[in-house]
């Protein structure tokens, strides 16, 4: 048995002896054969739609009053239950009646959670009807909002999103912003990692705080950060609102640029990569209020003086060119880099203290408090030992 994880709700399966699986009730998964024709299907009250089925659809519909497109991933299912061994997949109509099953009968809802759902193959399926201008996705970001689930588990590690679905997503939110009136930005278009799990909103990812990864820490690639939405996923879909296009536009490049200054952190957690870009990996985070001298600058972002990465200068304000960063920030507060493989982060200082989550090799957090050896991550999601950290600043 395993457990299918939408959103906000729980799905169990089972496996049969054939591998296909199947719910407790009468779930039937269709094979299909690839190079089916580009026809759209309904069935169990649902339609399958290719994307110029759904721009045709979506234009019958009502001009109804959503002020927000929901992101999240399916996480389980994924990609090695939609893809069989002998070259077919499921059937999508089946799979979405089979959530509603479980979300009507189950958890006692009046309808499927999502509005849509968009499969590895670019197919989408419709779900609760758009009439229904509540989702059930990320409690309190509900009304007046469309969810969508996209289906896959897009954590590191996991699935690698189909070039057909990357487009179909694109897409499908960028024909919903243009049929609402919703200007894409990171206040219409949000992902469930964004918030906690009793619906306050956190900003940004935060590992140990958010309820989900959703939709998964390398969405598209680029992951589920505030940082790596509004500066990838935003512009894909503004780009397709204005030329139709699935694909991003052309970037620049320059090359590095040695400078020397001071910069203040101005949003809340910010991500350091290990290089200029939001394609390179995440490898510590900074503090609001944090102050660091930048040696060099490329394409917007700025490399730290400590070696350990560089930040999207867009969040940070530009304080001195003279001044030591030590003399701006507070003196509670400073960067570690985790020396052990594997350091657990502990709910207060002390190992007597439960056990939250771990952080790795490499990885650069900033302190706030210590006490006993011990030092209170900035995040807030816990206490980790300064014996095994090296302090950078």
């Amino acid at each position: 048995m395993f457990i299918c994880d939408y959103g906000d709700f729980i799905f169990e399966e089972q496996q049969s002896e054939e591998g296909v699986y199947q719910s407790a009730e009468d779930y039937q998964l269709y094979e299909t054969v690839e190079g089916e024709f580009d026809m759209s299907e309904t069935r169990y009250g649902f339609t399958k739609m290719s994307v110029n089925e759904f721009k045709s659809w979506l234009q019958k519909q009502g001009n109804y009053n959503y002020t927000g497109i929901q992101i999240h991933h399916t996480a389980s299912p994924s990609y090695k239950h939609f893809y069989k061994a002998n070259g077919t997949h499921e059937d999508e109509l089946t799979r979405q009646n089979n959530m509603k099953s479980f979300h009507v009968n189950t958890n006692g809802w009046d309808d499927i959670a999502q509005h849509f759902t968009i499969f590895p193959n670019g197919k989408i399926v419709t779900g609760r009807s758009l009439a229904n201008t509540t989702a059930i996705g990320i409690r309190g970001w509900n009304y007046n909002k469309i969810c969508i689930e996209i289906y896959g588990n897009f954590d590191h590690g996991q699935d690698v999103m189909t070039n057909e679905q990357k487009q179909a997503v694109i897409a499908v939110y960028g024909e919903l912003c243009k049929k609402f009136g919703i200007t894409p930005s990171i206040s219409t278009i949000r992902c469930h990692a964004w918030f906690t799990a009793g619906g306050s909103y956190l900003g940004d990812y935060v590992a140990g705080r958010s309820a989900k990864t959703c939709p998964g820490t390398n969405f598209m690639g680029f992951g589920n950060s505030r940082e790596a939405i509004e500066k990838n996923f935003i512009p894909l879909v503004r780009n397709y609102i204005n030329s139709g296009s699935t694909t991003s536009a052309p970037t620049q490049t320059s090359t590095p640029t040695n400078t020397n200054y001071i910069v203040k952190v101005n949003t809340d957690s910010l991500n350091v990569r290990k290089g200029p870009g939001v394609s390179h990996a995440v490898c510590g985070e900074l503090g609001k209020g944090e102050a660091y001298t930048i040696v060099q600058t490329q394409n917007g972002w700025g490399k730290l003086k400590s070696g350990v990465g560089w930040i999207n200068l867009s969040y940070t304000q530009r304080v001195s060119n003279t001044t030591t960063a030590s003399s701006v920030v507070s003196s509670s507060s400073y960067l570690v880099k985790i020396t052990a493989n594997n350091l657990n982060v502990r709910k207060g200082p002390g190992v007597s203290y439960g056990v939250s989550g771990t952080v790795k090799k490499g990885q650069v957090y900033t302190i706030t408090e210590t006490k006993n050896g011990w030092g209170k991550l900035k995040s807030g999601a816990g206490w980790i030992s300064l014996g095994y950290t090296e302090k950078l600043k």
